[in-house]
């Protein structure tokens, strides 16, 4: 099974700006979000993140135990 998830929010989708790949940081919100999701994401084995610091820190609170595969492009 294959599980998408989006990044928590991060400081730019605060002010609600829409600026594509820049590499914006969680918020304490987004923080929140990506830790939430743990309970949701146990059972996973595997994570693939992008390069970008908002999918590996979304990835790295929601599913501590493992280390993600960075992939350059999906």
């Amino acid at each position: 099974m294959i599980i998408f998830i989006r990044h928590g929010q991060t400081t730019t989708n605060a002010q609600r700006l829409l600026v594509g790949h820049s590499d914006a940081e969680l918020t304490a919100l987004g923080e929140r979000q990506a830790r939430a999701l743990a309970p949701y994401l146990a059972d996973v084995v595997e994570v693939w993140v992008s390069p970008l610091r908002r999918a590996r820190a979304t990835a790295a609170l929601a599913m501590p135990e493992l280390e993600p595969v960075v992939k350059e492009s999906f």
